[in-house]
């Protein structure tokens, strides 16, 4: 995809209009405005007259470097927070299953209402639709309210009824001060319709806030006509003192049959004196929540919605009357997807479709292109028919080499093709807060971070099957006795292991091609690379960053990292831990205190008090007797950042250099780590590990060439 970066800063609310208008296109439905760039998608709130008209997304849109005060589009036009004046958006926006990143909006510590991409979705016929919004940052002052990543509000009590926001995601992080109210990460009040949309990040408001949910702060159909209707978050959420309306899905609800079918798993948390606080929907008026589900460790069963433990969240038939990918007894649209039961929960089906992933298994593989092909040159695409079953990517009108193109960009993509996750920039305490580790790990002290993007999952090994063959084709590799190591280096740098030279390597070495095997009757393509040294996972991301046409951060002859390249590299050790507690303060692991398998693949063993799981040993689910006993990527639940297997599993690398005195001395901002030294840092633990070892601030380290037990994840 292409990307369009702009580095300009905007903090203001009026300017001039650049461009003309916009990229083409002329307004209306069949040829809407197209928005090619940063400066195009300004001008849409510059033109207020243009606010009814059609808009459609043709690239990926990159904000960075602007700093908004208030919504880019429709924002508030008076000082009045709780009542909005001043004209809507009624048009449509349709995101063409394109981004835009870096969406940064700070009040400044004013407490301006109204905020998001939308200030305010107004009208039957206003549509947002087949959007994602990545790294939302939006910080408001005290009593803000209406605060939403994609709006502030869809329709109001006052005001006309709301619109449609269908096929959207929002990944981010929104704060507010004390006395602040109806905010969440897609919109901070909905009085339309939400379909088929999600979110991921924190929710997080002070003391006194009130209506905060992980998809909206309250939902209300307050005209009989309003619904949230197949959707879910991951997303946390997090009250200060005497907050109230905390909800994992919504913070309040308030009339008619209007959530149906959605789910939540991000935690949800009030300090003293909140109330009001659920998994699903933190303060219920009246109407009917139908089919709606929350992770039971999530928030407290208040009786809105059912809870599920983390295994019934992975199982298709614990949602009732959903319509998943082939079945037919809730319907034939095939909304959910889930393919197999326990390996994770279930997802959108147009978050797969949208990157030519048609068909189960996860990934885009051959099922996907035979599916491809049975739809080839099909003309009839349009939205009532799902654009030919999802195989017009392009939303074209017809399945051809441009949708091609897109699915190819995604071939053997591990998962759900580019899988990373911004984190958000912020501040926090790291290392050992509780004292009960070793000295390495203190003092606990602060450090601040740009923001960044990690990738989800550990890497697969699928994924690094891929790497493989190509670098063997490229004859950058050699294989020694079953060993991979860096072509010309002799035996000086190993890359990995095969099954040949390591039983626990899940990747086999015949007729010069690497190819992923399979264990227990269970193939591994979806399990994390286990077998890998510090430098055959520094060789893979500068072979990922080649492929994506990106800047290559590493110098292999010197395996020096330029942090000020574009490409993926490995993460420094700060990034890892910051991006492990998904935005808890003070916690062992990245959901809380205390951890049982229902959290991590690892060694349970009663030597931890925290250690509370009831059962033992290695993870039951994944001893198959045939070690390696890792998991899949994925198999348990998201961190608040939407990050998985932080713990557990593999354990990962880090670019730092290791040294156990380097907290005394570390810089505060973006640190790096040491400039030289015989170790490199790890993190994690694995699935033979103890949970002592899962504790997101414990620092292993290892010589760049070990490789037993060992994975990694990227990030840019």
């Amino acid at each position: 995809m292409r990307v369009v970066s702009l580095m300009l800063v905007w903090t203001g609310v009026v300017g001039i209009v650049l461009g003309g208008t916009y990229g083409g296109g002329s307004g209306t439905d069949l040829q809407p405005y197209q928005i090619w760039t940063a400066e195009q998608m300004h001008e849409i709130g510059l033109r207020e007259e243009d606010w009814d008209k059609h808009f459609r997304l043709m690239v990926d849109i990159d904000l960075a470097g602007r700093v908004y005060r208030k919504a880019l589009i429709a924002p508030l036009d008076t000082d009045d927070i709780w009542e909005f004046t001043g004209p809507v958006f009624g048009g449509v926006f349709d995101g063409n299953n394109y981004a835009i990143k870096n969406l940064t909006i700070d009040t400044a510590g004013e407490n301006n209402s109204f905020l998001g991409l939308f200030g305010i979705i107004e009208g039957e016929n206003a549509k947002v639709q087949n959007l994602r919004l990545l790294n939302v940052s939006i910080t408001a002052g005290n009593d803000g309210s209406y605060i939403g990543g994609l709006c502030g509000t869809n329709g109001s009590e006052e005001r006309l009824e709301g619109g449609t926001i269908r096929n959207c995601g929002v990944i981010g992080a929104i704060k507010c001060g004390d006395n602040c109210s109806f905010f969440g990460l897609l919109c901070g009040y909905n009085g339309g319709h939400i379909i088929s949309c999600y979110s991921a990040g924190i929710v997080e408001g002070d003391n006194g806030a009130g209506y905060l949910g992980g998809l909206c702060g309250k939902h209300e159909d307050f005209r009989n006509n309003a619904s949230i209707r197949n959707s879910y978050t991951t997303a946390s959420v997090r009250g200060g003192f005497n907050s109230w309306g905390l909800g994992g899905l919504c913070g309040c609800m308030e009339s008619g049959d209007a959530i149906i079918n959605c789910y939540g798993t991000g935690s949800v948390s009030g300090m003293a004196g909140s109330e009001d606080i659920g998994g699903l929907c933190g303060r219920y008026i009246c109407g009917t929540i139908r089919n709606c589900y929350f992770l039971d460790t999530s928030g407290p069963d208040n009786g809105y919605g059912t809870p599920l433990t983390d295994s019934q969240m992975r199982q298709q038939a614990s949602f009732v009357g959903w319509d998943f990918i082939g079945e037919t007894a809730n319907g034939t649209d095939d909304i959910w997807r889930l393919c197999g039961d326990s390996l994770k929960y279930p997802g959108l089906a147009w978050e797969y479709v949208r990157i030519g992933d048609f068909a189960c298994p996860d990934g885009v593989s051959m099922e996907d292109l035979s599916y491809y092909a049975s739809q080839w040159l099909m003309n009839n695409c349009a939205t009532d028919n799902y654009y030919c079953g999802g195989a017009d990517l392009n939303h074209s009108g017809v399945v051809d080499l441009a949708d091609w193109g897109m699915l190819a960009a995604n071939w053997l993509a591990g998962g759900e093709g580019n899988d990373m996750v911004p984190i958000p920039a912020g501040t926090f305490q790291m290392g050992d807060s509780f004292s009960e580790g070793n000295a390495r790990e203190r003092p606990v002290h602060t450090v601040t971070l740009s923001s960044f993007y990690m990738s989800k999952h550990e890497t697969s090994n699928a994924q690094y099957c891929q790497f493989l063959n190509s670098a063997l084709a490229q004859e950058l590799i050699t294989v020694n006795s079953g060993v991979v190591y860096k072509a010309g280096s002799g035996t000086t740098f190993p890359y990995c292991d095969t099954s040949t030279s390591s039983q626990y390597s899940q990747i086999a070495f015949s007729n010069n091609s690497f190819t992923v095997r399979t264990k227990g009757g269970r193939r591994m393509v979806n399990d994390p690379m286990v077998v890998v040294s510090w430098y055959g996972a520094v060789a893979y991301c500068n072979w990922r960053s080649q492929q994506e046409g990106l800047e290559p951060c590493y110098k292999l002859s010197t395996w020096a990292c330029d942090f000020s390249k574009n490409g993926y590299r490995l993460p420094t050790e700060a990034q890892w831990e910051y991006a492990a507690r998904g935005g808890l303060s003070g916690k062992r692991f990245p959901w809380g205190d205390t951890i049982t398998h229902s959290h991590a693949n690892y060694y349970s063993r009663s030597d931890y008090s925290y250690d509370t799981s009831p059962t033992r040993g290695y993870h039951p689910t994944w001893n198959d007797g045939i070690m390696p006993y890792t998991s899949p990527v994925g198999s348990f639940t998201p961190n608040g950042y939407g990050l998985y297997d932080m713990v557990g599993n593999v354990v990962e690398w880090c670019n730092d250099w290791y040294s156990g005195t380097y907290y005394g001395s570390s810089p505060e901002t973006n640190p790096t780590g040491p400039l030289t030294g015989n170790f490199r840092v790890l993190r994690g633990g694995s699935w033979y590990d103890l949970a002592r070892s899962c504790r997101v601030a414990y620092r292993p380290y290892g010589t760049p060439v070990i490789r037993y037990g060992v994975g990694f994840r990227v990030c840019r």
